[in-house]
C-alpha cells in the first residue's frame, strides 16, 4: 500500500498547519498530534502484526532499526522550537516544562501508544500489504 493519495496528504498538512500554538496541548495526546503532523505521511502501525512500518519511497518496510523511536525523540525535541516561538514568558515557561517532561522514556512511550490508534497511522491492514508486489 503506497502512502496516502496526494489530496489526502494535502488535507492532513493543511489541518496540521491550522494548529495554532494554543491548539496543541501539553499532554501525551498533544505530543501524539505533533508526531502525526510531523511523520504521519510515511509511518504506519499494523495492529494485527503489532508492527511499525516505514515508507521507503517504494514499499512499506518493517521498522527493524528503531526509526520510530528516533522520530518520536525528534518530535519531542521539536517542542523546544515552540518555546522559542512562545508569545510571552509565562507560556514559554509552560512549554519548557512540558518539553523537559516529554523527554522521559515513559512520556515517549505514552505518545507512541496513542499514535498507534490514530486513523492516519493505523488505517492499514495486513491484508492490504503486498497486493501488487
Amino acid at each position: 500500500m503506497p502512502p496516502l493519495p496526494e489530496q489526502e496528504v494535502l488535507t492532513c498538512l493543511e489541518s496540521a498547519w491550522k494548529y495554532k500554538e494554543t491548539d496543541l496541548t501539553f499532554t501525551d495526546l498533544g505530543n501524539c498530534f505533533r508526531f502525526v503532523a510531523q511523520h504521519g505521511q510515511d509511518v504506519r502501525y499494523v495492529r494485527s502484526l503489532r508492527s511499525w512500518l516505514l515508507w521507503n519511497g517504494c514499499i512499506w518496510q518493517p521498522d527493524e532499526t528503531g526509526e520510530i523511536h528516533r522520530r518520536a525523540k525528534q518530535t519531542v525535541k521539536s517542542i523546544w522550537q515552540e518555546v522559542a516561538h512562545a508569545t510571552d514568558d509565562k507560556r514559554a515557561g509552560l512549554i519548557r516544562r512540558h518539553a523537559e517532561k516529554s523527554e522521559s522514556a515513559g512520556q515517549i512511550s505514552a505518545m507512541l501508544k496513542l499514535v498507534k490508534s490514530e486513523y492516519q497511522i493505523a488505517h492499514i491492514l495486513a491484508a492490504q500489504l503486498d497486493v501488487n508486489p
